[in-house]
């Protein structure tokens, strides 16, 4: 019994720790892990284009609400496809698109139709980096 307990005890100790070729794989993908990781997160950190997207979805929503606005004070005629109210930052350009549209194609952005009690309005703000962020709402005649 007592070589029995030696040899056992012998397998327990040689079958502590990582072999050297499990050690060298490790390293070798934690170093491909770092390598790609690291500077992709430091380039979308650094980048500006999240936060110049961002400001031009506050410039789209602060036009949609002046829309509302007009549309309140000087009424539903008053809302045309035309350039946007408010002063836009350096980089960024906005347009506003009127489409008169029927209840059966509020969304549809091919309709532009006749007189109805329906108007779909489409503010585009544009930036070089970005490209075009679209805002769209709907007016009632009501």
């Amino acid at each position: 019994m007592n070589g029995k307990a030696t040899l056992i005890e012998w397998r327990l100790m040689s079958e502590r720790g990582f072999t050297l070729i499990e050690v060298i794989l490790f390293i070798i993908i934690l170093g491909l892990a770092a390598g790609v990781l690291v500077p992709l997160t430091i380039s979308i950190q650094g980048s500006p284009q999240p936060a110049t997207a961002q400001r031009g979805i506050f410039l789209a929503q602060a036009e949609l609400e002046q829309v509302i606005a007009q549309k309140r004070t000087s009424g539903f005629s008053a809302v045309a496809t035309g350039t946007c109210s408010g002063a836009m930052p350096a980089g960024y350009t906005c347009s506003r698109t009127v489409c008169y549209v029927s209840a059966a194609s509020l969304n549809n952005t091919a309709a532009c139709g006749t007189a109805t009690d329906y108007k779909r309005v489409e503010v585009t703000i544009t930036n070089a980096s970005i490209g075009s962020i679209k805002g769209v709402t709907l007016l009632t005649n009501s």
